[in-house]
């Protein structure tokens, strides 16, 4: 998959999941990374058409939220070839999927990107012994 693919799919989904548990907030919510965006609406709701719904906004939010990312991947991953940023891309979405984001770990954080981007890396040592491998 190509990283422009890699970072509006995957990683744009991690990160619209972790902010419709902090919506919701319900930090064990899909807890299983291969729940999908419907499988946690029909968790919280019976109705198809607000399950659609839900699930078409926040695909939306995922996708901007990844085509935002796409342009600091591009950069910051200028050294690395095209597979190894799509590698690098994957374990940032393998690390939202299995983090558990809630409002007070943002608060305990002070919503200081630098220290939360730690703890999500901190959460998933796998992710980050694959970025290391990557550099």
């Amino acid at each position: 998959m190509p990283l422009l693919e890699t970072v509006t799919i995957e990683v744009g989904a991690a990160v619209a999941k972790s902010i419709l548990k902090l919506w919701v907030k319900d930090s064990t919510l899909g807890e299983d990374i291969s729940s999908s965006l419907i499988d946690l609406f029909k968790s919280r709701t019976s109705d198809a058409l607000a399950q659609r719904r839900g699930q078409r906004q926040f695909e939306t939010i995922g996708e901007k939220v990844g085509e935002s990312l796409l342009p600091l991947f591009q950069s910051e991953g200028a050294s690395l070839d095209e597979g190894d940023r799509t590698a690098v891309a994957l374990a940032v979405a393998e690390a939202f999927n299995k983090s558990k984001l809630s409002s007070s770990l943002l608060a305990k954080y002070n919503l200081e990107p630098t220290e939360l981007a730690k703890h999500v890396l901190e959460a998933v040592r796998k992710v980050r012994q694959h970025v290391s491998a990557c550099r």
